[in-house]
């Protein structure tokens, strides 16, 4: 969320529908398709150490 708000993204929280943590892996459930930016909020947090520092991220829509 604090990667959407820095870039001026408002909306993006209204496209996300949950989030899971899977053996390491996050998925993430969107109710509609995200612009590539959006994705990578998700891989760029996830790597750091809120995610142990994988890239394991997953998209489902």
């Amino acid at each position: 969320m604090a990667l959407a708000d820095s870039a001026g993204n408002p909306g993006f929280v209204d496209k996300l529908a949950q989030l899971h943590d899977h053996k390491g892996t996050l998925i993430v459930f969107w109710h509609a398709a995200p612009a590539p930016d959006e994705r990578d909020y998700f891989t760029r947090a996830w790597a750091g150490k809120v995610g142990g520092g994988t890239p394991n991220v997953e998209h489902e829509y």
